[in-house]
């Protein structure tokens, strides 16, 4: 069936959200660690493409002996080059391939769909079916766009780069430090707090924020650099908090900043 998740009893390997989308089309969230490439070549995977903006461990692949192909992509589309590069990498290859982005729900759903559709092993009713099972938001309605009014008309396309690690602006890469590090204090149990290591994540996070702004290009709206202003100061503040407070303030402050980036997202990013 396509799109189911794949089964403990079939050798799914430890990927957040790993799932089949045709026979030899696989998509998931970010592979890592040695042994999780190690399982995916087992199960024949030959080619990783991550569509995330966040570095692959070639390191790990390599030694898998994986291939990995960097096309990141952002929550808006999935562009035309990128397509061309994946009809590319489809024509050149019999393998399994991978594609991922951070968690497997959105950019790396759409992507894996539109690559199906190229194939021609997917029809656009079960590329969309797919999507909804992944859980790919409504919101990042450029995705379902591109996946809805999808033709695979790439032919006259210049394909993007095939490179195991494509050039990323300073900007994105401070984006994607500031999700990382969100990620890592979000998940900190507030039953049993390590101030110190939620103080050393929040550093971080002040400055992936200072990063960011200090980063900042030149088509970057003065509203978005306002909405990373405020964001900073409310880590600065959740930052000097962390050993007076309690575990319950600590996340209303997290809560505060998440809320400040889902605002930011909905304007500039979806």
């Amino acid at each position: 069936m396509l799109g189911r998740s794949l089964s403990a009893q079939e050798a799914t390997p430890p990927v957040e959200a790993f799932r089949q989308v045709s026979p030899r089309i696989y998509c998931s969230g970010e592979p890592v660690g040695p042994q999780v490439f190690d399982r995916l070549a087992r199960l024949g995977i030959k080619t990783i493409v991550s569509v995330d903006g966040k570095q692959p461990d070639q390191q790990a692949a390599e030694k898998a002996g994986v291939r990995y192909v960097h096309l990141p992509i952002g929550y808006d589309s999935v562009p035309k080059p990128v397509q061309a590069a994946l009809k590319q990498i489809l024509e050149t290859t019999q393998e399994p391939i991978l594609i991922h982005c951070h968690h497997g729900k959105h950019r790396g759903p759409a992507t894996a769909v539109i690559a199906g559709m190229l194939e021609k092993s997917i029809s656009k009713e079960q590329a969309l079916a797919l999507m909804k099972q992944a859980g790919t938001g409504v919101e990042y309605q450029g995705l379902w766009r591109d996946v809805q009014n999808y033709t695979p008309s790439v032919s006259d396309v210049t394909p993007a780069p095939l490179l195991p690690s494509a050039k990323i602006s300073p900007f994105v890469r401070e984006m994607t430090r500031i999700d990382d590090a969100f990620e890592k204090l979000e998940a900190i149990s507030s039953d049993s707090l390590d101030a110190k290591r939620f103080k050393e994540l929040a550093a971080l996070l002040e400055e992936g924020f200072q990063e960011a702004l200090r980063n900042t290009e030149k088509d970057h709206s003065v509203d978005m650099i306002n909405h990373l202003e405020k964001s900073l100061i409310k880590t600065q503040r959740l930052s000097s908090s962390v050993m007076h407070s309690s575990s319950a303030e600590l996340r209303t402050y997290l809560k505060g900043i998440k809320q400040d980036c889902r605002d930011c997202h909905k304007s500039y990013r979806n």
